[in-house]
Order: C-alpha cells, then structure tokens, then sequence
C-alpha cells in the first residue's frame, strides 16, 4: 500500500518496520521500532550506515504488514539514495519507474525453491511452503498458488482470476516486480526461522504478461508471441540460461484473459531489469510479415 504520513502521534502505540532494499539482486533488511497510529505506520526515511562508511537514505516506497512478527509490524521496500536525494546505482527499480511509470500490462513470476536442512529436527518441506504461502496471503502479496513437487516449492506472484472488488492488485510493471522481491524475502525468513536453507532451483523460471489489447483478443496474443520470439534470442537477457521460449497460454474460463509466458530465466532473475526489457522489446516497432510467422530459428514458439 502507499506510504501515508499520520502527523498526529497522541493516539500512536509501538510497533516496528523491516526495511528492505535490493542492490545488485541481493536484498538487504534493517528493523526498527516506529509508532502507528490508527493501524497506519509512521515510516520516515532512515539513514543507514553503508560498508564505505558513506551515510545513505532508505527511501521508502511501499510497504505491507509484516505477517511474521506480532502486530503492529511492516515490511517497508526501499530504494537507496545519497544524502542529495539521488537515487544510488545498481538498482534496477528506478530505470523501469522512469520508463513505464503507468504502463497497464500484467505481470506474473513463476518460480522454484528447495530447502535444506541445518539442523536435525527441521520442519518438512511442506510445512515451510503452507508457511511461505499462508505469509504473502495475510502480507497482501499477490501470490497466485503454489505447488511442491520432488521436494522442490514452486509458487506464482501476479494477476489472479478474483474480482477487482475484493482483490485490488495494481497492474502496473513495477508492482508486479515490487511484490515479488517482498515474496522472495517471506520465503527467506520463513526457512531462517526454521533452520533450514533455501536453495534456488536449476529448473527454468518463468515471466508471464499480457496487455491491454492481448486481453481483448487471442490474435493479439498470438502476434506479441511472434514477435518477441523473434527478437528473444539477440536481447540482452538479464540471469537467462540461453533457452527461452515464448509459450501462449489461452485462457481456461470464459472469465480468464490469453496471456504469454516466457521460460528461462534462472530462480535468482532480476524481476525489474528483465520485465525493462521485455518492455523495450514490446515497443519496438512491429516485424515483418514473415516475421509474424516464424522466430529467428524458424520455428513458431510453442503452444500451450
């Protein structure tokens, strides 16, 4: 939810905020205790001291309740900035800001996860994935479903088939990133908390996306698949393994929407740098005509 700014504290009791911010694709988190007035967290910028001992801002851009701690609690995600207020490097979230602030497209993230024991009484694989989804549901992440299968956790972030009315998941690129990240770091404290080791599968992850137009009609979905087949294979993929495929997914129920998935993409892929340039590639100007009917090897992508 955005962040809101309560100025009135006579009503306020404790509470705390995990801040959160990724550098690189790695995320880094600091606690600390704020009042909250009304349910509503009061989350001021929090400088934080850096290994170059240079003083930098945590500046916050969202935030969820914490479902791991005692209430009132928060995850904040953050981005960096210097003591000017400019935005630190090697963070991929402010370029796709600047580029697609209020671009109206569907994003969802398919990925795996294995866990390993550190101790001898760990909990089972399927207790830490119920735990894993149980947190994004009462955090308000949009989490889609998960499964666990050869001892391997997979779960789904992104659009769900549930009435806008009581699902109010923006549909916005970043979001969609912004709430991923958040589901990967539940996934992590859960399996810290029970002294077990998350391993990132070698099983390809997936992106998924659908448009205005390709939600309206299933020939628009076929001619983005197309194209971005086409330009997959000389695209500058951010932790891809080399073999992606684009896959269209037609839609089951009259209620559902065609939409695109794009395979491999290692666990670890950067949501933000990757759905950048899916983005780019979806503005570029329309192929050919031979290439709506063939991608660079020759092949039309594959049909789910």
């Amino acid at each position: 939810m955005p962040l809101e700014l309560v100025p009135d504290l006579s009503n306020a009791v404790i509470g705390t905020v995990e801040y959160v911010w990724v550098v690189d694709g790695v995320v880094e988190s600091k606690n600390q205790v704020i009042p909250v007035v009304q349910g509503k967290p009061i989350i001021e910028r929090a400088a934080t001291m850096r290994k170059t001992d240079s003083r930098q801002i945590l500046s916050v851009v969202m935030y969820v309740p914490d479902p791991l701690r005692v209430q009132p609690s928060f995850i904040a995600l953050c981005e960096l900035r210097d003591m000017k207020d400019v935005r630190l490097p090697r963070q991929w979230r402010g370029p796709l800001f600047q580029s697609y602030p209020d671009h109206t497209s569907w994003w969802g993230f398919r990925q795996r996860y294995s866990f390993s024991t550190t101790e001898t009484n760990p909990r089972d694989a399927r207790l830490l994935a119920d735990l894993h989804f149980g947190a994004c549901v009462d955090a308000g992440i949009p989490i889609h479903g998960m499964k666990l299968e050869r001892n391997e956790y997979e779960f789904k972030t992104g659009p769900r088939s549930i009435p806008s009315t009581i699902d109010e998941y923006p549909m916005t690129p970043l979001t969609s990133s912004d709430y991923l990240w958040l589901a990967r770091h539940l996934l992590y404290r859960v399996a810290s908390e029970n002294n077990v080791r998350v391993r990132p599968s070698t099983e390809d992850a997936s992106i998924y996306l659908s448009t205005e137009a390709m939600r309206k009609n299933m020939a628009e979905v076929e001619r983005v698949a197309h194209h971005l087949a086409h330009r997959l294979p000389d695209a500058q993929i951010v932790d891809g393994n080399g073999r992606h495929r684009v896959r269209i997914r037609p839609p089951i129920h009259s209620t559902d929407h065609g939409c695109l998935e794009i395979t491999g993409f290692l666990c670890r892929f950067d949501p933000y740098r990757n759905v950048h340039l899916l983005l780019d590639l979806l503005a570029l100007e329309e192929v050919n005509s031979d290439d709506d009917t063939k991608n660079g090897n020759g092949t039309v992508p594959d049909v789910a």
